[in-house]
């Protein structure tokens, strides 16, 4: 069979349970990834013949996807911010909306004097790695991502061998409550904000694979923040910043929440249609 009759046939068989569209895009990038090819490449092969080596693992990564499991966690990879990053069962898969954390908090790193963030709750932490990559040089950071699932820790790890940039970032296993040490001049999170009741209303490949855990916010989505302003309260140092990720309609609940704990200079931040993801506060 060539790439395009084995395109064609694996684009048949994710049509089971996935609309044209995506069943045409995953089957190409389930090829790409078992081929380890790019894009561009992968239209100049479309008339030669397909490795019959690579027939039964691509069966074998089709069935799975038809199991509901996300693409991401087959192929092990997710963008995020321009950089790849390693993913699978256990750790939440990064989503383009939290790329405007990242823009912001970038934003907040000033020259000339040594900064200290951490990321609450960091996951596959790409929000750490995506800082670290990103800010110059001359800028003197040290990041903590903090993470209490074993399992997120073991991908965050991982991409942080793969970025080389544990000079910048220590990824560190444990509770928010007793991992924060000292003073942070920002402080960055993007916490469950899914309502209990909206859980069940989710994809199954969210419902069924990612960890609920990362997901569940409790009864109204809202259960993490107070208890991140409250670590920003005891841990920011004066001017410092807290910015948050929230969901959508949740960010004047959440807004009050800072207020209300005592910080100053509430805000929101939308994304580029409009919508706001960030909400963000300062220690007076």
């Amino acid at each position: 069979m060539t790439f395009r009759e084995i395109w064609s046939y694996a684009e048949q068989i994710l049509t089971e349970e996935l609309s044209a569209e995506e069943a045409r895009r995953d089957a190409r990038l389930l090829i790409m990834y078992l081929l380890g090819i790019s894009s561009a490449r992968f239209y100049t092969y479309t008339d030669y013949p397909f490795p019959e080596n690579l027939e039964i693992p691509l069966m074998s990564a089709l069935q799975s996807r038809l199991t509901g499991m996300p693409l991401q966690y087959i192929t092990q990879r997710q963008e995020f911010f321009g950089f790849s990053f390693a993913v699978g069962p256990g750790v939440l898969i990064p989503r383009p909306e939290t790329e405007h954390l990242v823009e912001y908090a970038l934003t907040l790193c000033d020259k000339g004097r040594i900064i200290r963030i951490a990321d609450l709750g960091c996951g596959s932490c790409c929000i750490a790695i995506s800082l670290a990559l990103t800010l110059p040089k001359e800028v003197k950071v040290q990041i903590e991502a903090i993470e209490r699932a074993w399992k997120a820790v073991q991908w965050a790890q991982r991409n942080l061998e793969h970025h080389d940039v544990g000079h910048r970032v220590r990824l560190i296993h444990g509770d928010l409550e007793w991992t924060l040490q000292g003073k942070y001049d920002l402080l960055l999170s993007n916490p469950p904000y899914i309502s209990s009741e909206a859980l069940t209303t989710l994809p199954r490949e969210i419902r069924e694979f990612e960890p609920l855990e990362a997901l569940n916010g409790g009864i109204d989505g809202l259960s993490y923040y107070p208890i991140l302003s409250d670590l920003a309260v005891r841990h920011l140092a004066p001017g410092g910043s807290l910015v948050l990720e929230v969901g959508i309609g949740q960010s004047w609940r959440v807004s009050e929440i800072l207020s209300q704990s005592g910080l100053q200079d509430v805000h929101v931040i939308d994304d580029y249609s409009g919508v706001t993801r960030i909400v963000a506060a300062k220690l007076p």
